[in-house]
């Protein structure tokens, strides 16, 4: 479950070990410890920032309303400038960038077809998982406060609430 702070979403999560998975070869920050060498943190800052802080570099989103159907998106990687005098840097760099290409366009695709699906007339609005949209839901209501000019963080959810079933027959109904 994230971890929220003023507006700063965060996940937190030992990398694998398992070769098998996607592997960075560029060497770790200088000064990490065993731990951080091992660690991996997403963070979300409000209201437009995406960190992905690894390691060994810094994936960051900045993304940009342009109007109600479209939002611009930019990327960046960083990495300790030592990482660009391994012989082939620029080839494992250009590689770590196409692997978050492929992530962020899944994740683009996923958005786009949630977006086109909240357009139905068969959707009632509201969240529809209350367990995975928690951070969309606070997000959401933080945008509206400070747009009718309140500066504060949502509360989470204390439980888990589910649309009572005459809602979904009712749906049905048309």
């Amino acid at each position: 479950r994230p971890f929220f702070l003023e507006g700063i979403g965060l996940f937190k999560f030992t990398l694998s070990r398992d070769p098998n998975t996607v592997q960075f070869n560029l060497p770790p920050m200088p000064g990490l410890s065993d731990l951080e060498r091992q660690t991996a943190f997403w963070i979300m800052m409000f209201p437009n920032t995406a960190w992905f802080l690894l390691p060994n570099h810094l994936f960051l989103l900045f993304y940009r309303p342009d109007g109600p159907h479209l939002t611009i998106e930019s990327a960046d990687m960083l990495v300790h400038p030592n990482a660009l005098e391994l012989p082939g840097a620029q080839k494992e760099i250009d590689r770590v960038l196409d692997f978050w290409a492929m992530v962020n366009n899944q994740d683009i695709g996923a958005v786009e077809g949630v977006h086109k699906g909240l357009q139905s007339r068969a959707y009632p609005g509201g969240r529809m998982c209350y367990r995975f949209e928690e951070p969309v839901w606070r997000f959401q209501n933080m945008v509206i406060d400070l747009m009718t000019g309140k500066a504060r963080t949502p509360p989470g959810d204390v439980k888990e609430e589910y649309a009572p079933l005459e809602e979904y027959a009712d749906m049905n109904a048309e």
